[in-house]
């Protein structure tokens, strides 16, 4: 799917394929370093290469996950991973986080993912409700979230922390 950035570039969404596993790793040491709303930093996820291929096929595998890589003139620019509950009760269920490289934020990428996400979502029968947890001072991401649907639902306490600063987490869904 293409999709036309603030900025006049274009962005190709697409699912994260095992071939993009080197590239994933290096956009993850970067979106770390540049963030500090993610819960990793510039060290990335600690994969290996074989992990993350192995990560990225365990889940392409899988009918109920969702992983998709924003492209900009071939290179990913933006991730989003959606994952489905495995267990009978909570099976209705999924739980997303994305990410952007900086130099892409407020151009309408992180929208035009969520659009993505929202409408395969909803052509899934057994799925209802999309969950995310969100970092009290992201207020960008928290704007995006609400323009989307979503509402909060909840707060987790201290459930993060940079350096000696504890953060709080938000709980955000969305019925389908």
């Amino acid at each position: 799917m293409k999709y036309s950035l603030k900025n006049g570039l274009e962005m190709i969404v697409r699912d994260l394929e095992v071939e993009d596993a080197a590239e994933m790793l290096a956009y993850l040491k970067q979106v770390g370093g540049e963030s500090d709303f993610l819960t990793f930093g510039p060290e990335g996820v600690g994969y290996t290469l074989e992990e993350e291929q192995d990560f990225i096929r365990s889940k392409a595998d899988d009918p109920c996950n969702l992983f998709l890589a924003g492209t900009i003139n071939g290179r990913i620019i933006a991730s989003l991973g959606l994952m489905c509950g495995r267990r009978g009760r909570v099976s209705h269920c999924g739980e997303f986080g994305m990410s952007v490289i900086k130099d892409y934020w407020s151009i309408g990428v992180g929208g035009y993912l969520m659009d993505y996400m929202l409408d395969w979502a909803r052509r899934k029968s057994d799925l209802t409700k999309i969950n995310l947890q969100v970092r009290e001072d992201n207020i960008r991401a928290i704007s995006l979230y609400m323009r989307k649907g979503f509402s909060f639902e909840g707060r987790m306490r201290d459930m993060m922390k940079d350096d000696d600063d504890y953060y709080d987490v938000f709980n955000m869904g969305l019925r389908l």
